[in-house]
C-alpha cells in the first residue's frame, strides 16, 4: 500500500517515512536510501535523516557521497562524537590526509579520551605536516599508557630532535637501545645527534656498536675513520679505511678522508693522488683544488 502510494504521490511524506522505516528494519538499506533522501528534500536539516543517509552511504563504501550528509549533520549537532569519528574514518579511507587531521582536531576538541589508534594517527599526520610540537604531547600520551612501546619511543625521539630538543631525544634513543639492543635505527639516530654536538668520544662508541651489528656498512666505517682522524688516532682510523677500500675507492667521501689521512701521516704524494681522483669526480671542489696546489708545491 505504502509503496503504491509513494508511486502515486511522490511528495507523500508519510509513505516515504513508512517505507524508509520498513526497509531499514528489514536490512534493505539501498531501498531505504531512496525514501530517506526524498524525506530530506522536505526537511533538509533533520539530523536523524542526515545521519541515516550518511551511515547507509558509508556502509555501502560510498565515502565521498557520505561526507556532505555528515557535514550537514554537524552544523546542527557539532559535538556529536560518533559523527566526528565517522568523518575521520571517511577522510582516512579517501586518502585525504589534511582533512583527516582537521577532523581529528574537531574530534579531540570534544572527546577527552580518544582511542589510541586515533591518537597515533593524529601524531603521524602532525609529523607529516611538519608540526612536530603538536605531535610530541600525543606521543607522550601514548607512552604514559604504554611506557615501553618501542615505536612510540622512536617516534617521540624523532619529533623531539626535529624541534631541537636533542638531549631529550638522545635519552629516548638510549632507552630504546636498552630495550632492543639490536635496533640499529636507535644507534644511527644517536650518532647523528652526537656528531652534531661534536661529542666524539661518545660518538665513537656508538659507531663501533653499529659496526658490530652491521660490519658491511661502509658508511659507518667511513664515519669511524673520520672521527679517529679528528682524535689523532690514525692507526685505528686507517684500519677502517683499508677494510672498505676495494668497494669504495671511487667514492668522493672515501677519497677525501683517505687524502686527509695521508696528509696527517706526512705522505703528501699519496694525499695528492687521492685528492686528484676526488677532483676528477667533483671538479667544482675549490678547497680541494687549493689543497692540491699546496701539496704539489710542497713536492716541487
Amino acid at each position: 500500500y505504502w509503496k503504491r502510494l509513494s508511486e502515486l504521490r511522490p511528495d507523500s511524506k508519510e509513505s516515504h517515512d513508512r517505507l524508509a522505516y520498513y526497509y531499514q528494519k528489514t536490512g534493505r538499506e539501498k531501498e531505504a536510501l531512496i525514501h530517506l533522501q526524498a524525506l530530506l528534500e522536505k526537511n533538509p536539516a533533520n539530523p536523524s535523516l542526515l545521519y541515516a543517509v550518511g551511515r547507509i552511504l558509508e556502509d555501502s563504501g560510498r565515502f565521498a557521497e557520505a561526507l556532505p550528509y555528515f557535514e550537514r549533520y554537524l552544523k546542527v549537532r557539532p559535538d556529536d562524537k560518533k559523527v566526528l569519528d565517522a568523518m575521520v574514518n571517511l577522510h582516512t579511507a579517501l586518502g585525504e590526509r589534511g582533512e583527516t587531521l582537521a577532523s581529528l582536531e574537531r574530534l579531540f576538541a570534544v572527546e577527552p579520551n580518544p582511542s589510541p589508534a586515533k591518537i597515533k594517527l593524529a601524531a603521524e599526520l602532525y609529523v607529516e605536516a611538519g608540526r612536530y610540537k603538536n605531535a610530541i604531547p600525543l606521543y607522550r600520551r601514548q607512552l604514559a599508557a604504554r611506557p615501553d612501546d618501542r615505536e612510540s619511543i622512536a617516534a617521540l625521539a624523532e619529533a623531539l630532535a626535529a624541534t631541537g630538543e636533542e638531549n631529550s631525544a638522545l635519552s629516548l634513543w638510549r632507552h630504546l637501545s636498552e630495550l632492543e639492543p639490536g635496533r640499529v635505527q636507535a644507534y644511527r639516530a644517536m650518532a647523528e645527534i652526537l656528531a652534531r654536538q661534536h661529542r666524539h668520544r661518545e660518538l665513537v662508541r656508538v659507531l663501533e656498536r653499529i659496526h658490530d651489528l652491521d660490519p658491511s656498512d661502509s658508511q659507518v666505517s667511513l664515519e669511524l675513520a673520520a672521527v679517529y682522524l679528528k682524535q689523532g688516532e690514525l692507526a685505528k682510523g686507517w684500519s677502517f679505511l683499508e677494510a672498505i677500500e676495494e668497494s669504495n675507492a671511487h667514492r668522493p667521501e672515501f677519497l677525501e678522508i683517505q687524502g686527509a689521512f695521508y696528509e696527517k701521516s706526512l705522505q703528501p704524494a699519496q694525499a695528492l693522488r687521492s685528492y686528484e681522483k676526488l677532483l676528477a669526480l667533483q671538479p667544482e671542489r675549490e678547497q680541494i683544488k687549493l689543497t692540491c696546489l699546496r701539496l704539489a708545491g710542497h713536492l716541487g
